[in-house]
C-alpha cells in the first residue's frame, strides 16, 4: 500500500510539473511558429509564506526538454538601472527605484531622474543578461552594478 501511495504523490506531482511546462513551453508547435528561449533567474527559489513550494529543478529540466533554457544569475537585478547599468537608490513609494545619473542614462535623457518599478526593473535586467549570456558576449560571474555601494 506504501509503494502505490508513493507512486500516485509521484505521478501528480509529474502531471503537474508537466502542466506547467506546456503551458511555458507548448510542446504542439509547427515549422511557421518561432522556437522560444526561456530564461530563469538562478536565484534562490522559495516559496511565499503560506503557499507550497513548487518543484522547480523538475519544471526546469521539463522546459529544457521543449525549448532552449538558460539560467540567468539574479544577484543586484532589481537594484541595477538597465539603461545605464548604475545602481539605483531607493524610490519615493514602496515598491520603487530611482536612477539619478544624469547626461548618462538614455532612460532619462531630459530630466534629473527616473522612477522604475522594482519587478519590471528585475525582469529588464533578467532579459538583458539572458541575450547577454546567449550571444556570449559576456559573462555575468560579477553582476554588481558599476558604481555598487555596499
Amino acid at each position: 500500500k506504501r509503494r502505490i501511495e508513493a507512486f500516485s504523490r509521484f505521478r501528480s506531482i509529474q502531471r503537474a510539473v508537466e502542466k506547467v511546462a506546456e503551458k511555458i513551453s507548448p510542446l504542439s508547435w509547427t515549422k511557421t511558429d518561432k522556437r522560444h528561449v526561456v530564461l530563469f533567474e538562478s536565484g534562490l527559489w522559495k516559496a511565499a509564506k503560506g503557499y507550497v513550494s513548487a518543484p522547480v529543478k523538475k519544471i526546469v529540466k521539463a522546459v529544457a526538454l521543449r525549448t532552449v533554457v538558460a539560467m540567468v544569475p539574479a544577484a543586484y537585478s532589481t537594484m541595477t538601472c538597465p539603461g545605464c547599468r548604475r545602481q539605483n537608490i531607493k524610490g519615493t513609494e514602496h515598491r520603487t527605484r530611482m536612477c539619478t545619473t544624469k547626461a548618462v542614462c538614455p532612460l532619462h535623457l531630459g530630466t534629473d531622474s527616473c522612477s522604475i518599478d522594482r519587478d519590471v526593473n528585475g525582469r529588464t535586467e533578467t532579459g538583458i543578461r539572458g541575450v547577454y549570456i546567449i550571444q556570449k558576449k559576456q559573462h555575468y560571474k560579477d553582476v554588481k552594478p558599476v558604481n555598487f555601494r555596499a
